[in-house]
Parts: structure tokens; C-alpha cells; sequence
């Protein structure tokens, strides 16, 4: 069986046809990595169209195991043993509605349309909705790990995007704003135990990204450096140990990632010497050579 968490169940049939099924039990194969639910509908549904592909292949490569649910089927039971919710704006909002809202797992979200149904906003017209024509953010908290530093005007996409905004609460960690505009906010946070609208409370970490349907496709480099560091930011990841997830092969090649933060060690025998990898790219693409090589992370 692949890497993963299961749930096994035994079923019993006698010769009238009557049923019933064991109490399940629960089954760790191997060392797997964090889970994720991606929550998808719309263009997405039966195929998931290119951007929400990308996403689940970054999300993997980042060590999560994805679970890829269709909004109008999901329920609040999907989020059972989860690490993240990730709710793409390929959603229609009344598919999605509260289902998320109070369960104790942080959310990384990019449907404009749910944010007041996770009570991160208020409703109407004027506290979300979305904005066409954009290229760019404008940070306005440098200084919060979601910023990674940068300031001022930053381009996240190489075509012009219609981007997601809201505008959130004062307990809510404003990031960056559409630019010139400060009644906008297509970046923001919520930290566990915030004041949300009506008087809810985050359950855990909420993330709002500037994303479209397709913005994942244009992204720069700085835009897959926001949708990673709100997805580490939000699942808590860099306080975690750093973690190898499963090898990807595509062609000759394998996709070495982990998550957390740590040093790459690599070796020609599992028994040493080991060294620091000359390449600490998270993730990195290694050829397949025809001899053995071992990694392992340092903390």
C-alpha cells in the first residue's frame, strides 16, 4: 500500500442477505506526511482544471497528502484528521457556505465569495468581491512572515489577473492591500483565537490569498513565494521538524521536497560520510543516475 492513513473496515453478509460492518480500525502505512483537504468546484469538477492541478502537485511536493474534494459533496467531516483546508476559488460559495467555518484546522482561501461564511468578513458588496486588471500588491506589514520582508509594490502574476479581496476586522493581519487602495485587502490573516465578524472567534489560522481561478498558471516567482509561505505560515510548518516527503518520478527524474526547515544531508552509503547537499533548492529535481545515493534532513 502507498504512504498514507487508512481506515479498514470488515463486512459480514449472511444467506439472508443481512449485513454488518466492524467497528473500523485505523492504519498508518509508512511515515506520511501532513494531510490536506482541497476543497475544488465549478471549471474544476470532474477534471480539475490546470491552476488546481499545480496546486495539488505543490501541495505534495510540499509533504502534504492531498485529499481532493468536490464542494457540493464535502461536508465538515471531510476535515477529520486534516493538517489545512484549502478552498479553491473554483467553488460556487453556496457549496462551501459555513461547512468549514468552526472546525478547529487552519484555512488558506481564495473564493472571495465564502470569506464572510468563515466570518472573516462581513457580508454585502462592499466588505468582498473581486477586483480585474491587477499585477501587483501593495505590502503594507513587512514585517509579518507572509510579507517575507518585501515592501511596497511587489508583482505577483505576468499578466493582468482579477484578484480576490476582502476587507477583515481590526484583529485581522492586514498584509497587503489592492495598491493605492486601503479599503481592499487581497492578502490578510487571522491568528487562532482573533475577534472575527458576529462575535466568532478563529478556531486556528486563516489565510486569504489574491488568487482567480487561473492566477496560479501567471504567477512570478514571488507569487508561488506568497501561496508557500501562507501555506507554511498557516499550517505551522516551519516550527515542525523537518520532514522528507514521498519521492515524485516524473520521467527520469525524481522531486526530492520536505517540509519544515532544515539542512540536506546526502551520502553515497546510508553509513556515511554524510555531507551538506550542494543543492538546498526546496523542491529539486534529481536525475536518476543508476546509483545509490541516501538524503536525510538535519534540524
Amino acid at each position: 500500500m502507498p504512504v498514507g492513513n487508512y481506515s479498514l473496515s470488515a463486512r459480514v453478509v449472511d444467506r439472508q442477505s443481512l449485513a454488518v460492518n466492524s467497528t473500523p480500525v485505523n492504519v498508518v502505512v509508512g511515515r506520511p506526511g501532513p494531510e490536506a483537504l482541497f476543497v475544488i468546484g465549478t471549471v474544476s469538477i470532474p477534471t480539475l482544471n490546470a491552476s488546481d492541478t499545480a496546486i495539488q502537485t505543490r501541495l505534495e511536493r510540499a509533504g502534504f497528502i492531498v485529499k481532493v474534494v468536490q464542494a457540493p459533496s464535502s461536508a465538515t467531516a471531510d476535515a477529520g484528521g486534516k493538517t489545512l483546508i484549502v478552498v479553491s476559488s473554483t467553488v460556487a460559495s453556496g457549496d462551501v457556505a459555513a461547512k468549514f467555518c468552526s472546525v478547529p484546522i487552519p484555512v488558506v482561501n481564495w473564493e472571495q465569495a465564502v470569506q464572510d461564511d468563515f466570518s472573516m468578513t462581513g457580508n454585502g458588496g462592499t466588505d468582498h468581491a473581486t477586483i480585474a486588471g491587477q499585477l501587483e500588491l501593495e505590502i503594507v506589514n513587512p514585517s509579518h512572515p507572509l510579507a517575507a520582508g518585501l515592501s511596497g509594490f511587489v508583482t505577483i502574476v505576468n499578466d493582468l489577473d482579477t484578484f480576490s479581496w476582502g476587507l477583515p476586522g481590526d484583529a485581522a493581519i492586514k498584509i497587503a492591500q489592492i495598491p493605492d487602495d486601503p479599503t481592499k485587502f487581497p492578502l490578510y490573516a487571522c491568528e487562532a483565537g482573533a475577534a472575527m465578524f458576529n462575535g466568532f472567534a478563529a478556531p486556528a489560522r486563516r489565510v486569504m490569498l489574491p488568487m482567480g481561478d487561473a492566477s496560479f498558471e501567471m504567477f512570478t516567482e514571488e507569487g508561488l513565494k506568497r501561496f508557500d509561505d501562507a501555506i507554511e505560515w498557516a499550517a505551522n510548518l516551519s516550527s515542525a521538524p523537518p520532514k522528507l516527503a514521498p519521492l515524485l518520478r516524473q520521467g527520469n527524474n525524481l522531486i526530492l521536497s520536505w517540509t519544515g526547515n532544515g539542512t540536506l544531508l546526502e551520502a553515497i552509503q546510508i553509513t556515511g560520510p554524510w555531507t551538506n547537499a550542494p543543492n538546498q533548492a526546496n523542491p529539486q529535481t534529481l536525475p536518476i543516475i543508476g546509483a545509490a545515493r541516501f538524503y536525510r534532513l538535519r534540524q
